[in-house]
């Protein structure tokens, strides 16, 4: 799964990753059954603090 967070954007970041997981549902690229990486490994991989990631 790739994640694109823009550190600049008005947006806050939890919002962007949720909405992203959100739109690889809707857009097939995230199935049923498929898992999604830890919390931690997601933090890590973007390089974000896993606070944020819980939040989303």
């Amino acid at each position: 799964m790739i994640i694109k967070i823009d550190f600049e954007s008005d947006e806050a970041i939890y919002i962007q990753l949720r909405n992203q997981i959100i739109m690889g549902i809707a857009t097939d690229r995230i199935h049923e059954g498929d898992s999604l990486p830890s919390v931690r490994q997601l933090a890590e991989n973007i390089g974000i603090n896993m606070h944020t990631v819980n939040k989303a």
